[in-house]
Protein backbone atom coordinates (compact mmCIF):
# COMPACT_ATOMS: atom_id res chain seq x y z
CA UNK A 1 0.00 0.00 0.00
CA UNK A 2 1.13 3.53 -0.70
CA UNK A 3 2.80 5.05 2.40
CA UNK A 4 0.91 8.33 1.97
CA UNK A 5 -2.44 6.52 2.02
CA UNK A 6 -1.38 4.54 5.09
CA UNK A 7 -0.37 7.75 6.87
CA UNK A 8 -3.68 9.46 5.96
CA UNK A 9 -5.63 6.45 7.28
CA UNK A 10 -3.70 6.58 10.58
CA UNK A 11 -4.40 10.31 10.89
CA UNK A 12 -8.10 9.69 10.17
CA UNK A 13 -8.31 7.00 12.85
CA UNK A 14 -6.56 9.26 15.36
CA UNK A 15 -8.93 12.16 14.60
CA UNK A 16 -11.97 9.89 14.98
CA UNK A 17 -10.64 8.75 18.37
CA UNK A 18 -10.09 12.35 19.50
CA UNK A 19 -13.61 13.24 18.34
CA UNK A 20 -15.09 10.41 20.43
CA UNK A 21 -13.20 11.61 23.50
CA UNK A 22 -14.45 15.18 22.94
CA UNK A 23 -18.06 13.97 22.62
CA UNK A 24 -17.71 11.96 25.83
CA UNK A 25 -16.32 14.97 27.71
CA UNK A 26 -19.15 17.17 26.39
CA UNK A 27 -21.87 14.69 27.40
CA UNK A 28 -20.31 13.92 30.79
CA UNK A 29 -19.37 17.41 31.91
CA UNK A 30 -20.60 20.24 29.69
CA UNK A 31 -24.11 19.33 28.55
CA UNK A 32 -25.70 20.52 31.82
CA UNK A 33 -24.29 24.06 31.61
CA UNK A 34 -26.89 26.79 31.04
CA UNK A 35 -27.07 27.87 27.42
CA UNK A 36 -27.74 31.31 26.02
CA UNK A 37 -31.14 31.95 24.47
CA UNK A 38 -31.28 33.14 20.87
CA UNK A 39 -34.22 34.64 19.03
CA UNK A 40 -35.59 37.01 16.44
CA UNK A 41 -37.94 39.94 16.95
CA UNK A 42 -40.03 41.74 14.32
CA UNK A 43 -41.06 45.21 15.51
CA UNK A 44 -41.88 48.44 13.66
CA UNK A 45 -40.31 50.47 16.47
CA UNK A 46 -36.89 49.00 15.65
CA UNK A 47 -36.45 50.94 12.43
CA UNK A 48 -32.68 51.28 12.76
CA UNK A 49 -29.48 49.42 11.89
CA UNK A 50 -26.87 48.66 14.54
CA UNK A 51 -26.44 46.84 17.82
CA UNK A 52 -26.51 47.36 21.55
CA UNK A 53 -25.67 45.52 24.76
CA UNK A 54 -27.91 45.63 27.83
CA UNK A 55 -26.00 44.75 30.99
CA UNK A 56 -29.27 44.79 32.98
CA UNK A 57 -30.93 42.22 30.68
CA UNK A 58 -27.63 40.47 29.84
CA UNK A 59 -28.65 40.63 26.19
CA UNK A 60 -27.06 41.60 22.86
CA UNK A 61 -29.40 42.89 20.15
CA UNK A 62 -28.36 43.41 16.53
CA UNK A 63 -30.42 44.94 13.71
CA UNK A 64 -28.90 44.21 10.30
CA UNK A 65 -32.24 44.93 8.61
CA UNK A 66 -34.61 47.64 9.90
CA UNK A 67 -37.45 46.21 12.06
CA UNK A 68 -35.72 42.80 12.40
CA UNK A 69 -33.73 42.23 15.59
CA UNK A 70 -31.55 39.19 16.28
CA UNK A 71 -30.88 38.84 20.00
CA UNK A 72 -28.78 36.65 22.28
CA UNK A 73 -29.57 36.54 26.02
CA UNK A 74 -26.90 35.06 28.27
CA UNK A 75 -27.90 32.65 31.04
CA UNK A 76 -29.87 34.61 33.63
CA UNK A 77 -30.69 37.31 31.09
CA UNK A 78 -34.14 38.54 30.08
CA UNK A 79 -35.62 37.85 26.65
CA UNK A 80 -37.63 40.51 24.77
CA UNK A 81 -41.43 40.37 24.88
CA UNK A 82 -43.37 39.13 21.81
CA UNK A 83 -40.34 37.38 20.39
CA UNK A 84 -39.71 34.18 18.44
CA UNK A 85 -37.15 32.10 20.33
CA UNK A 86 -34.88 30.09 18.05
CA UNK A 87 -32.97 28.22 20.74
Amino acid sequence: MNPIITELLCIGVALAFIERIAIFIYIAYLSDLPRPKIGILFRWGSFWIGGHWSSYNRRLCVNLIPCVTLWVALPGGNVPKNTHEIR
